[in-house]
């Protein structure tokens, strides 16, 4: 699969391609530097006849939600408002991770070196460096491990076990819901450009969520509209999946045509929302970290000085 940002540039040189007329094949020989290998078997595949999307699908360059987008967009003629929607997508998500780094690069500094400060009073008092590299470099290792541990665990968890463990954490559940709607809302304004219905749009988007209830609930509501012959947005606001101005929102924009323009504009202000909690994150984390530190230096500090006090008392004793 792609990385994000190769992703980005490859849908946007495809959108251009599609949109100046080109056939398929040709298309994809424009971006055979991204990917050889993969590329090759894209060719090999819509030389036989394939349909683009399967092609894609066969070279292994997407995951399969954005598969099915390009196959949406492919059958209602929109493959490049598609491709560039998905570029643009791809390019936001790049932005965000390296906002997430770079908010996290100062806490994770401070506590690396605050590994090899910590220990330093028992340097200065008994002289054993081994025993000070071990302690410095031990805690450091349990933290690394627990860090790749907990990111190998956030790729494989269920959307039930997110919002159990990681919901209910002060500014990061906020921060990991603001852009799981996002993404939701980013996918109903682009599958609103195609010809798919809102509640097969609704029931498409809630499988790119990564919260169990936010998909459950959409998928929900969306079952539901179909049964009664209603309208989603009325169902959504019993359920209490979005806030009322969210709802409100939506349920206008069903009124009066306007699906695509009122979730672009929803899911840009989640999107800020999320910016805005990331930010407040890498405002807090290294104050924590402070306090840690701090807490942590100062319990050493004093657990020197009542061994000292102790010494003084036994040899005043003896």
């Amino acid at each position: 699969m792609l990385p994000l940002k190769h992703r980005a540039a490859f849908c946007r040189t495809l959108a251009v391609q599609f949109a100046a007329g080109s056939d398929p094949v040709s298309a994809a020989r424009t971006v055979a530097a991204t990917a050889p290998a993969a590329v090759e078997i894209l060719v090999a595949a819509l030389s036989r006849g394939e349909d683009f999307s399967r092609s894609l699908g066969h070279a292994a360059l997407f995951p399969p939600g954005e598969l099915e987008l390009i196959a949406i967009g492919e059958r209602g003629g929109a493959l490049d408002e598609v491709l560039r929607e998905l570029a643009d997508f791809a390019e936001e998500k790049v932005a965000l991770r390296q906002q997430i780094i770079a908010g996290l690069a100062l806490p994770a500094f401070n506590l690396s070196a605050a590994c090899f400060i910590v220990p330093l009073p028992t340097l200065v008092a008994h002289g054993d460096t081994a025993g000070y590299l071990i302690a410095a470099v031990g805690p450091l290792a349990l933290i690394l491990a627990l860090g790749l541990g907990f990111r190998r665990w956030w790729r494989h968890a269920s959307g039930r076990s997110l919002d159990r463990w990681v919901r209910p954490l002060p500014l990061v559940g906020a921060a990991w819901h603001a852009i799981d709607c996002w993404r939701c809302f980013r996918t109903l304004a682009l599958l609103s450009r195609t010809s798919l219905g809102l509640i097969d749009s609704v029931r498409l988007a809630a499988r790119t969520c990564g919260s169990e209830s936010l998909r459950e609930s959409l998928t929900g509501a969306a079952d539901d509209a179909e049964a009664r012959g209603a309208s989603v947005g009325p169902l959504l606001e019993r359920r209490g999946t979005f806030p009322p101005d969210v709802i409100a929102e939506w349920k206008n924009a069903e009124r009066t045509g306007q699906l695509e323009s009122a979730f672009r504009r929803i899911g840009a202000r989640y999107g800020e929302t999320s910016r805005q909690r990331l930010r407040s994150l890498a405002e807090w984390t290294p104050r924590v970290v402070y306090l840690l530190v701090l807490a942590v230096m100062a319990w050493q500090v004093f657990r020197l000085a009542g061994a000292y006090l102790d010494g003084i008392a036994r040899a005043a004793g003896g």
